[in-house]
């Protein structure tokens, strides 16, 4: 019989080592600029957990979770699985993508930091990520409250929004069900290696926590970004809680933001931290 993911013989702890015996890149390590072309598609990650994925085919709307899918795993390239014990990554969407859109993805090991770019075929820049073993704070876990279950959805509207609690949501990490989304990344991508749970799976959950909270307006908003700290991995079978509050509001040129921070528990205990950055009008 298989010793359980996190036991000292299990498979995540298997995986692990031959992580940090491949070659990667050490915290100080600094490396050039390296681009290389690719195109974007779907990886088979549903909107929500539980649900069934989108099929890819060309001109498909390439979600905001899915970009974090594509460059998710670059942090365990550069410092392994350490980096989910605290490490942190932050990600910007700038505009919308479609499958088939042929890309530049740019990776640069900076000292301490770690810089990702996704660029067009004219070089406008369509995201972009940075990642660190230390990097700026988030709230901290013991920040959050439980809060009661909202007796409606919320309108979009500063008064409504301002402070507020967005209740909580529960899940399962099922496999197989949850792990195919691994099946779609990159072939030498980390976290088919080490089978847990990815953090832009997580975000899918986060988005169903905003979008059950949140009455938004033809049922959509803008997903502008992402920065989550991971606190230790998730393994296959846990029950995952969400708790979530409006963290800030503010204004940029003629659209209305709101930073929604959430806290990630998997079987009773914090594992990560997200702060995600809507357009809400």
């Amino acid at each position: 019989m298989s010793a359980p993911s996190g036991h000292p013989d299990g498979p995540t702890d298997r995986a692990a080592a031959r992580l940090d015996g491949g070659c990667r890149a050490g915290g100080g390590d600094v490396r050039p600029w390296v681009a290389r072309g690719v195109v974007a598609r779907l990886v088979g990650l549903p909107r929500f957990p539980g649900e069934v994925a989108a099929p890819d085919a060309p001109g498909a709307h390439v979600m905001g979770v899915t970009v974090h899918a594509w460059l998710g795993g670059e942090p365990l390239r550069r410092w392994g699985p350490g980096w989910l014990e605290g490490g942190s990554m932050a990600l910007r969407y700038r505009r919308p993508l479609r499958s088939g859109d042929p890309l530049q993805r740019r990776v640069d090991h900076a000292p301490h930091e770690l810089r990702i770019e996704l660029r067009d075929p004219a070089g406008e820049l369509v995201a972009d990520a940075a990642a660190w073993l230390n990097g700026p704070d988030l709230p901290a876990p013991a920040s959050f409250v439980d809060a009661e279950p909202l007796a409606c959805r919320l309108a979009p509207e500063p008064e409504a929004l301002a402070g507020r609690g967005l209740g909580s949501l529960e899940f399962d990490f099922a496999a197989p069900r949850d792990l195919e989304v691994l099946d779609g990344l990159e072939p030498d991508d980390p976290y088919r290696l080490l089978g847990v749970a990815h953090p832009a799976w997580v975000a899918t959950g986060v988005n169903a926590l905003i979008a059950g909270a949140i009455d938004m307006t033809a049922g959509r908003w803008k997903h502008a970004g992402t920065a989550v700290r991971s606190l230790r991995p998730i393994p296959p079978g846990s029950r995952v809680r969400l708790v979530g509050r409006v963290e800030r509001l503010f204004e940029a040129g003629r659209h209305r933001f709101a930073d929604v921070a959430v806290l990630v528990a998997a079987d009773g205990r914090p594992a990560a931290v997200f702060l995600t950055a809507i357009v809400y009008g």
